[in-house]
């Protein structure tokens, strides 16, 4: 209301004085730590039974524990959403790939792996029960889940036979378990191909991000590892 027309609201938007004025705290958990403790979370207040609680259900404990922090208010929405649904998820994902021999889907799968060791939001978990409130959990190391399936020649498309196994209209994550993203593999043996189910959780992944994740699986996959940009903290994001 203070800026009624297009000219004031580009002005208002292009003068970065928020942007410029704004200090996020750096991550103060050191790479070698045992033992997390409140002032080390700068971005969340949480008392140490908050910590314990918290570091108790990642694997490896404190160890593994990279970062902590509060939810994006977008993120607040979705987690809301998922916690009333009792079955299925209406923000879980599917992309279903094909490919030619199992050699290149584990070469798909290793890059895939990569890109999740390059980027934080593809490390989190989120914990929210017995806490004052929801948080995100960014683990040091977090692999990615894969499940073979087996689908007969006599079940019919096996595409779409598998599809329907992880629909996410029944099919859910569970979101306290990084990363976020789970894969189904199964041999299509009507066709000669080897299917990959993927089921990504929008809590940690959106269209535009899905987009970056699959362009830096191919540079990966082209060995142009060294021209990918340095990925970007989602703390600053939450900080802001």
């Amino acid at each position: 209301f203070s800026a009624p027309t297009l000219a004031g609201l580009a002005a208002l938007a292009d003068n970065g004085s928020q942007a410029e004025q704004l200090v996020i705290p750096a991550n103060r958990i050191p790479g070698d730590c045992t033992a997390i403790t409140p002032d080390l979370l700068p971005l969340v207040s949480l008392a140490q039974a908050d910590i314990d609680r918290i570091i108790a259900a990642v694997p490896g404990g404190a160890a593994n524990v990279q970062d902590i922090y509060p939810l994006a208010p977008l993120q607040e929405g979705i987690l809301f959403h998922h916690m009333m649904e009792s079955e299925g998820d209406a923000y879980l994902m599917p992309v279903l790939m094909a490919f030619d021999t199992e050699k290149h889907r584990d070469g798909f799968l290793a890059a895939l792996q990569t890109v999740i060791e390059r980027h934080d939001i593809l490390r989190t978990a989120f914990v929210w029960e017995g806490l004052p409130e929801p948080v995100q959990v960014v683990w040091r190391e977090a692999k990615l889940k894969i499940e073979h399936v087996v689908i007969g020649s006599e079940a019919g498309d096996a595409a779409e036979k598998l599809l329907e196994r992880y629909n996410p209209r029944h099919y859910r994550l569970d979101l306290r378990v990084a990363p976020l993203i789970n894969g189904f593999t199964a041999y299509d043996s009507r066709k000669g191909r080897w299917l990959l189910l993927l089921l990504t959780h929008h809590l940690t992944l959106d269209n535009t991000a899905q987009g970056i994740l699959l362009e830096e699986i191919q540079m990966l996959q082209r060995g142009k590892s060294d021209l990918l940009p340095a990925p970007l903290p989602f703390r600053n994001f939450v900080a802001q």
